[in-house]
């Protein structure tokens, strides 16, 4: 063992030597919490290594456990130590990430890093190794390049949102708000704070989007995660969106995903149901765009957007339109176009 690592070792030790005496895990905890670099590894092996002995009693802490920005340390290094003592063969395919393998990547069609697919593959089991690499270990992996590096923090961020673990959503907000973090993750964390699904993530997402500091591109990026939260809140911001121009094509498109017919219907039975007035309020929001002639409006992407909500009332909506002798000839073109559109959408169904 060479000088730092044995340094490190004994600095784990010292971390961990009241629990040893007092049988003390908060303790533990709390010193892994705060430990970093190989101070960390060596902590947090040695907590592992005790294995089944402290298993119980971790799963105890973390039942029903409140996540907040308090608790979320003492809580994550909790979940990190229980991932790596439950899931030893996911531990080790997260310790050999192929998509940031260069061995491995060139084989590919497309010969460049990329691991959010890989890792959101690996499931909810996951969650506390995605935890560790987004909190702590994700800057100290085997990477070489930029574009390795970028890569994994980018399919880290993607694949801990999408398991919509409780700590998800405290790694989301500290990212989306991070101005040090690169913009493709900021967006990706905007995105991900949407897949939660919550009013707690609508919250985040609409101060994350109103922060004067926050880049048009990670606002856009904050309607896009609205979109995925199926509430009337999210739907009444998205609206809001509508009315400003250099976000109007975004919240057209943010809309059509809101009120997605399959989107809701993906949620249960009983969801789609109570979805369908919110699907048809989306759908008379676009329709009165169609209607409207504003400038600005992205056509395509608009008879897209009533397409993907394919709601039975855009029928008899568009027909009226298309036929409103009051409207410009621009916009009774626009009505047609969108009805053929959303025609073929509901004969699929």
């Amino acid at each position: 063992m060479n000088a730092k690592h044995l340094l490190a070792a004994l600095t784990a030790a010292a971390l961990l030597a009241p629990s040893a005496r007092a049988g003390d895990l908060e303790t533990s905890l709390q010193a892994l919490a705060g430990a970093k670099g190989d101070e960390y590894t060596a902590a947090r092996d040695a907590l592992v290594a005790k294995g089944d002995g402290i298993r119980s009693s971790l799963e105890a802490k973390l039942q029903n456990a409140r996540w907040t920005e308090s608790t979320f340390p003492e809580l994550a290094a909790a979940t990190v130590v229980l991932a790596r003592i439950a899931q030893p063969d996911l531990t080790a395919k997260i310790s050999h990430i192929e998509g940031v393998d260069k061995a491995s990547y060139s084989k590919r069609r497309r010969p460049e890093p990329e691991c959010a697919r890989e890792l959101k593959r690996l499931g909810p089991d996951a969650a506390g190794l995605l935890l560790e690499l987004a909190w702590k270990t994700g800057d100290k992996y085997p990477s070489t390049t930029d574009a390795e590096r970028s890569a994994l923090r980018q399919g880290v961020v993607y694949a801990l949102a999408e398991t919509k673990h409780p700590a998800a959503l405290l790694v989301m907000k500290k990212v989306a708000n991070d101005a040090s973090e690169l913009e493709a993750v900021r967006l990706l964390a905007a995105e991900g704070l949407g897949t939660q699904g919550s009013a707690a993530a609508l919250a985040e997402l609409v101060a994350l989007h109103d922060a004067e500091s926050t880049p048009a591109n990670v606002k856009l990026a904050a309607i896009r995660g609205a979109a995925r939260v199926p509430t009337a809140d999210a739907l009444a911001f998205l609206e809001k969106r509508l009315a400003v121009a250099d976000e109007r094509r975004q919240a057209v498109v943010a809309l059509g995903g809101f009120g997605s017919r399959l989107g809701w219907e993906s949620r249960g039975a009983d969801a789609a149901r109570q979805g369908d007035e919110l699907r048809a309020k989306a759908t008379s929001d676009l329709i009165a765009l169609v209607r409207s002639s504003e400038p600005g409006v992205d056509d395509e992407a608009l008879c897209q957007a009533l397409a993907t909500i394919a709601h039975e009332s855009a029928r008899t909506e568009l027909s009226k339109a298309k036929d409103d002798a009051s409207l410009s000839a621009s916009s009774r073109a626009l009505a047609a176009k969108a009805l053929e559109r959303v025609n073929m959408a509901l004969d699929r169904k």
